[in-house]
């Protein structure tokens, strides 16, 4: 009971921690500390995976993968952390086993802008396949047109050979002129290496 009771406290605290925002450094320390108090494959413990394999992206994406993949062994359903998978394994440079983890979190929520623009943009970035981007970078521009989908998109297009219509959604999403569209797709194309 004494162990419970402090899981639950320290699910609580982490809870109000992360509505107030609390620094990362913190966060990761209370996360972690949940993590080794709650009983495996309990509610508190996955909770802690999801959050601390967030918050490990960018900087331990190796210990959030195992976190995530610990916690997608008893939530093979769950979309969000199919999509944070495919995005630790994108910082991996893992690109074929991300671009699996972002269909996977695709085919669970079919209409998810977030992973209709992770995995359009891996396949042409990571993957340097625009063409097969296009598809659902053109899905996520039509659901939101805010400007990093829209650069997304633009960039593929660009890639795919349309770079005209690459021109139009930059001035449009960005209201740039067609002078810093034209720029910014010859910076773009230059830096692409060649097919």
């Amino acid at each position: 009971m004494p162990q419970r009771r402090t899981v639950e406290v320290l699910l609580d605290d982490v809870r109000w921690a992360l509505d107030s925002a609390l620094s990362p450094r913190e966060l990761r320390a209370m996360l972690a500390r949940l993590l080794r108090e709650a009983p495996a494959r309990s509610e508190a413990a996955l909770f802690a995976q999801r959050h601390l394999g967030r918050l490990l992206l960018r900087d331990q994406p190796f210990r959030a993968a195992r976190l995530l993949r610990d916690a997608l062994a008893v939530l093979p359903h769950d979309d969000e952390l199919w999509g944070l998978l495919g995005i630790a394994l994108t910082v991996l440079g893992q690109y074929r086993s991300a671009a699996h983890a972002h269909r996977r979190a695709l085919s669970l929520a079919p209409g998810s802008v977030t992973h209709l623009h992770n995995l359009g943009h891996l396949l042409d970035v990571g993957l340097g396949r625009p063409e097969q981007g296009l598809r659902y970078l053109a899905a996520a521009h039509r659901a939101i047109a805010e400007e990093e989908i829209a650069s997304s998109y633009a960039h593929a297009l660009a890639g795919a050979g349309q770079s005209a219509k690459a021109r139009e959604v930059l001035m449009k999403a960005l209201d740039w002129s067609a002078e810093r569209a034209n720029g910014q797709l010859a910076d773009w194309l230059s830096a692409r290496p060649p097919r």
